[in-house]
């Protein structure tokens, strides 16, 4: 069934935060680490001490695919979902690490609603020292099918 960026971004959020929430605990002194959602400005990373995600949803381009009136036209969108972990440096590199690969495993290879939206490729990349955290990204992209 065709989806809105909206329900695409609403269905990946929650596939990170189940994962993130099953994961973390286990790497940040049981409890979840937080997670900033959306639009979080870097003066809001300031003065924090423990570890955790800013989570983006990225619309990145589409084409229209078929032809048809109003609400009959398919598109093909492609998307990108974009987690940062930070985890203070006192607790070392290892723990962005793992950390990581909970977003990695939340997303790589996984379709939505019966595949109108899939990830097609998720990649970590370490981004090294930012303030006091180590910082690594997960991108995780993505296509979905949308009517208009």
């Amino acid at each position: 069934m065709p989806m809105t960026a909206q329900q695409t971004q609403d269905a990946a959020n929650a596939l990170f935060w189940t994962a993130w929430q099953a994961g973390s605990p286990a790497l940040n002194g049981g409890a979840v680490a937080r997670v900033e959602w959306d639009a979080v400005g870097d003066a809001d990373l300031k003065d924090k001490d423990d570890a955790f995600a800013r989570v983006k949803f990225l619309t990145l381009s589409g084409r229209q695919t078929s032809f048809g009136p109003p609400g009959g036209r398919r598109f093909t969108n492609n998307f990108a979902v974009s987690v940062e972990i930070y985890v203070p440096r006192g607790r070392g590199r290892r723990v962005a690490d793992e950390l990581a690969q909970i977003a990695v495993a939340a997303f790589e290879g996984v379709a939505l609603q019966g595949g109108d939206a899939f990830f097609t490729g998720v990649y970590p990349k370490e981004a090294g020292a930012y303030a006091n955290y180590w910082e690594i990204d997960v991108a995780a992209y993505g296509q979905y099918t949308s009517l208009a």
